[in-house]
């Protein structure tokens, strides 16, 4: 380690704007219990800590600038969260101090401010090694370089391994007292602990900016500038985050917590897309504490498969860019063989062992165009598309169904010697792929695809039923044993084939029987196998409780008419909002008592399935936006008197839907209200009763088709929404 004065010197900033009125426009929630994480992320910075002891640690993708960042001695009584902003009450022996954590949206910069209620004396102390993700580099043991001024500290890894650009710097709105920055000999890489001490009298406050970049220095030098208007940036944080909130789909319903935990959903959705060199616009999969001296863990990661669930859940709310996002991300990252790996780190270093990702990037592939009617993108990963086509096709095969490579991961591991086999759920995502490309390439004009394509999505189902159903127990396995035989375990993941309609509700009856009972079902979701299961242990990561799998089959449920089981299980996943940290979702939960179990405390996978179920399920939504077509099928809950969705997108088109029960009757109102050709609606709205007495159109009597689904009875109906449409149902 040496100071060298060869490193720049940032230009301290004005930072005196009225930092406190433009934080009060975030309208921070209430306070909350201390002692969980938290975490606030924009495109390019991400700040997580732990709420107890007020330690912090920011990365700026892909590397970590600060490690346990903390007022010596001060512990966090209580915390407040909002999107953007952490507003904590420390207590420093027998002092308060107020701290107020704000993350920029596009820069790579985060600001902390302290705020003395009673006069005191202030000692920061962190750590920084600018220490990038997995997996660790050689660069990163080579000796830091640093440079202290009178009011900032720069840091920069050695220059002669290529990396020269990481670079972080911490810039103060006072003089310290004391700024220091020595070698810290208690690390795996090397790395400086770095000390600023203040005395602050009562009503003082100091704050601490943190800019860091992997460009160099004129990226963090520009980010400075821009953060020295600090009330600026902050209002423009507010107005962007607005703006995107008021843009996506927003629910009225009965209570607050449907309404609320949308809205945190569709933030944390957002907030999981990042920009990072080498990888370009990402959307990461979780994040959770840094792990570990090394810097490696799972601050921020890359999972195909649930960044791929996800997706359907950024179209479902109209995220549209974010779902492009993730379909051009896996496409850049596909292998030259055509497959699509299962994990990326930040920085860069990829595995290519999951059985379903390239199956699954087929189905987010034709969903995108469906529900955007972006002919441009689609047409653009045209080339992976059909390489992961390609891909499939030249796996081993049993009847039109490719069997994953024998070293491939499944999602649920049986644990069995001798290979995975054929699974029912990565069947099921390929029969379903193949037949929303067919819908996909007739959007795009390619007839004879299309034949194609749909002839094998019907052989593929047919032998997905041969092969994986069992008419003596009346329900279907969970795979084909490399030995031939029938795995009938019944698993969560069985949820999928229902969801995608690639088996129906009568196939399925023995399992949505028993994944709503006991053995699978709690109050905070559902497990991934049978408690009865002999093997089955609670606090793994693989039998525990996913909110994703809990998603899936909630989604599963609304397909096969089960609404109240459905509906349960969606709650269940509100109901894990603040479990963990405020406003997020963790990964995964213990199968038997409600506690968040693994490092992710904060999960796209588990957002998304706030998202899915409402609109794939409880709504039922089809689009077909490339021809201006929809299907609504909406069952909403017995306990709901009303309800309003307003900004379903569908390609340019946006639908409002309100929904009234009164004594006798459901009433259903239905615009467009954006959009310049009116979309064709089919209309199919579900109603837990056995018949239905008449129903009217626009005031109109009219005789409409009825239906059985599960436990309601539904009536259709296609119309233009060219203007309001109003359709009664009397019971």
């Amino acid at each position: 380690m040496r100071e060298d004065h060869d490193l720049p010197l940032p230009h301290v900033p004005s930072l005196a704007a009225d930092f406190d009125a433009a934080g009060t426009a975030l309208l921070l929630e209430g306070e909350a219990e201390a002692g969980r994480p938290f975490t606030l992320a924009g495109r390019r910075i991400l700040v997580t800590g732990d709420e107890v002891r007020g330690s912090v640690d920011v990365w700026s993708h892909p590397s970590r600038v600060v490690t346990d960042l903390r007022v010596q001695g001060a512990e966090a009584l209580t915390v407040r969260v909002a999107p953007g902003c952490v507003a904590r009450g420390l207590v420093l022996a027998g002092a308060r101090i107020e701290e107020t954590i704000f993350v920029t949206r596009e820069l790579p910069v985060a600001v902390i401010e302290w705020a003395a209620r009673d006069p005191l004396d202030l000692l920061l102390i962190w750590r920084t090694e600018t220490q990038r993700t997995w997996p660790p580099t050689e660069a990163a043991r080579e000796a830091l370089r640093y440079r202290v001024g009178d009011q900032s500290l720069t840091v920069s890894r050695a220059a002669d391994r290529g990396e020269a650009g990481d670079l972080a710097t911490f810039v103060f709105s006072s003089r310290p007292d004391r700024l220091t920055a020595d070698p810290d000999e208690g690390t795996a890489v090397p790395a400086l602990q770095m000390r600023a001490a203040f005395r602050l009298d009562r009503g003082k406050r100091v704050r601490m900016v943190v800019a860091a970049s992997c460009a160099g220095w004129p990226d963090v030098e520009w980010a400075l500038a821009r953060i020295a208007h600090l009330r600026a940036e902050v209002v423009r944080t507010i107005a962007s985050a607005s703006a995107r909130r008021e843009e996506a789909l927003a629910l009225r319903a009965p209570g607050l917590r449907a309404s609320a935990a949308l809205e945190w959903a569709k933030y944390r959705l957002d907030a999981f897309s990042i920009t990072t060199p080498g990888l370009g616009s990402a959307v990461v999969t979780g994040y959770g504490p840094s792990a570990g001296e090394s810097g490696g863990g799972d601050s921020a990661t890359c999972y195909a498969r649930e960044a791929i669930w996800a997706a359907l859940a950024h179209l479902a709310a109209g995220q549209f860019e974010r779902a492009r996002d993730v379909l051009q991300l896996w496409g850049r990252l596909q292998h030259v063989t055509g497959k699509i790996p299962g994990e990326c780190s930040t920085s860069g270093a990829m595995r290519y062992d999951a059985s379903d990702t390239t199956a699954l990037y087929l189905l987010l592939a034709a969903w995108y165009l469906l529900w955007t009617a972006d002919l441009s993108t689609f047409q653009q990963e045209r080339e992976h598309v059909d390489r992961a086509l390609a891909f499939c096709e030249s796996m081993p095969t049993g009847d039109g169904l490719p069997t994953p490579a024998r070293g491939d991961r499944p999602w649920i591991d049986p644990g069995s010697p001798g290979g995975y086999g054929l699974g029912l759920y990565e069947a099921a995502i390929w029969a379903a792929a193949l037949a929303r490309l067919a819908d996909a390439m007739e959007a795009a004009g390619e007839k004879e695809r299309v034949v194609a394509l749909r002839d094998r999505a019907a052989a593929a189902r047919a032998a997905f039923t041969r092969r994986l159903y069992d008419s003596k127990l009346g329900f279907y396995g969970a795979r084909v044993r490399p030995d031939g035989t029938l795995d009938t375990a019944q698993t969560a993941l069985q949820a999928v084939p229902l969801l995608v309609g690639v088996t129906d509700a009568d196939q399925a009856a023995s399992w949505l029987d028993a994944i709503a009972g006991p053995a699978f079902s709690t109050s905070w979701g559902v497990r991934s196998r049978p408690a009865t299961d002999p093997g089955y242990d609670p606090a793994s990561a693989r039998d525990g409780v996913r909110p994703l799998l809990t998603g899936l089959v909630s989604w599963a449920e609304y397909s096969a008419g089960r609404a109240r089981a459905a509906y349960r299980h969606w709650r269940a996943n509100l109901d894990l909002m603040s479990q963990g940290e405020r406003g997020a979702w963790a990964e995964v939960l213990h199968g038997r008592r409600r506690l968040a179990l693994g490092s992710c405390s904060n999960s796209a996978g588990a957002a998304a399935m706030v998202v899915a179920p409402l609109v794939y399920g409880m709504l039922g939504v089809v689009p077909d936006a490339p021809f201006s077509r929809v299907r609504l099928a909406p069952q909403f809950p017995e306990t709901w008197r009303f309800a309003s969705l307003t900004n379903l997108r569908v390609g340019e088109a946006r639908i409002r839907l309100d929904y009234q029960r009164q004594k006798h009757g459901q009433t259903f109102r239905i615009e467009q209200t954006a959009g310049d050709l009116p979309l064709t609606l089919v209309f199919e709205p579900a109603l837990p009763v056995r018949s239905i007495a008449q129903v009217f159109v626009d005031g109109r009597g009219a005789q409409l088709e009825t239906f059985r689904l599960g436990e309601r009875t539904g009536v259709r109906v296609q119309m233009a929404l060219d203007h309001e449409r109003v359709l009664r149902i009397e019971v």
